[in-house]
């Protein structure tokens, strides 16, 4: 019995979705810190 593989994995359009919004989540958070930080 082989396991089914699309439970297992995503569509690859989530994954870049997941990874552009984790990338924009820390760019945006160090830009926030950085400008609380010089004011």
């Amino acid at each position: 019995m082989q396991p089914d593989t699309t439970t297992l994995m995503l569509p690859w359009y989530i994954w870049w979705i997941m990874i552009v919004g984790l990338f924009l989540m820390t760019f945006i958070g160090t830009w926030l810190i950085t400008r609380r930080w010089s004011e």
